[in-house]
């Protein structure tokens, strides 16, 4: 017995030795790639429009294996990176990112996540921030939005400021619409304009997108775009107007029967004041199941929609749901359903 103890003993020291000179084990991680960032973030400052700005970040493996990149995650086309594939331990390599300013403008905050074997950090964000000036602004945005009711009228602005060193000039609007007037004020003479949209009371009820051109004396930018969206209500009006569920794959839906919910939709209809009631409900489409939420009076209803596909023929849906109310003026809400059945 006294042999045997002294054998586990001496067994227990060699094991021991051996751990030591083996180095640490892989399983309690100290074998792993150890990825260090010394700068996460690039501030590349003001460039123009246009510029491409080129940064590469270091990355050091501290850990006692390689360290390689499984993969990274870019926020846009815009945004390029290279990565090593293995770095040893102990080594250092670049992730370069390449910013593509062509169609950037005003304040830029953008990232690219580097995915690796690290098993502490996998992924590790790295961000790029700075600012790109166009040769002429337009702020907030290039795009308009108004929602308004039948009979109401607004008004809304784009700003124009010029970033170039010779002054701006605008002569005018290339094209004009029958559903809003464009107008121009000079803020700042050369510098900084107003474009003001007047939309007049006397549109008629419907979605409108629409384009106005602003000319202009500047070589890089002659003209610039404005787009106008409209949406003018009636008094009771549905949200969206249309559902349309797009290209159906009968056979896709079959195989995967965990994305029925793609069938699935639901609109709004509401009331500009006071409540009324959905009396009855038509419908042309076969096999269409319609929840109405609430129930009695209201100034809003929900309809969720589920279409089932084994209702569905092949070719072209076309088809529509009427909503027949109790308001004297608005007798009926017509929402029409689409889907292209393959």
């Amino acid at each position: 017995m006294v042999a045997c103890a002294k054998l586990s003993t001496l067994l227990c020291i060699i094991v021991a030795m051996l751990t030591l000179s083996a180095g640490p084990s892989s399983a309690d991680g100290a074998l792993a790639p150890n990825a260090v960032y010394p700068a996460r973030t690039y501030n590349f400052g003001t460039v123009k429009q246009g510029e491409k700005v080129s940064h590469c970040f270091v990355v050091r493996n501290q850990g006692k294996a390689p360290l390689t990149t499984s993969g990274m995650q870019l926020p846009s086309p815009e945004v390029v990176a290279r990565a090593p594939s293995s770095i040893a331990p102990g080594n250092e390599g670049k992730v370069c990112v390449d910013l593509d300013t062509s169609s950037m403008s005003r304040a830029i905050h953008t990232w690219v996540i580097i995915s690796s074997n690290d098993p502490v950090v996998p992924r590790f964000p790295l961000y790029l921030n700075g600012v790109v000036k166009a040769p002429i602004d337009l702020l907030p945005y290039g795009t308009v939005f108004a929602s308004l009711f039948k009979g109401e009228s607004a008004q809304r602005g784009v700003m124009v400021v010029n970033n170039q060193k010779t002054p701006l000039k605008l002569l005018g609007f290339e094209s004009a619409s029958q559903h809003f007037k464009a107008s121009i004020k000079t803020r700042k003479p050369g510098q900084v304009y107003e474009v003001t949209i007047d939309i007049p009371p006397t549109v008629p009820p419907g979605m409108y997108k629409e384009l106005v051109y602003l000319k202009t004396d500047s070589r890089e930018r002659p003209t610039l775009p404005i787009t106008v969206n409209l949406m003018i209500k009636e008094d009771i009006y549905a949200f969206p107007t249309q559902i349309d569920f797009g290209a159906v794959s009968k056979a896709r839906l079959g195989a995967h029967p965990d994305e029925a919910g793609l069938l699935s939709a639901s609109f709004l209809v509401k009331k500009r004041e006071g409540q009324f009631r959905i009396d009855s409900i038509s419908c042309d489409v076969p096999g269409l199941q319609l929840t109405q939420t609430p129930r009695g009076d209201s100034d809003a209803f929900r309809f969720d929609i589920a279409l089932p596909a084994n209702k569905l023929g092949p070719g072209l849906l076309n088809g529509s749901i009427t909503l027949h109310t109790d308001d004297k003026k608005i007798a009926q809400i017509v929402v029409p359903i689409r889907a292209e059945v393959q």
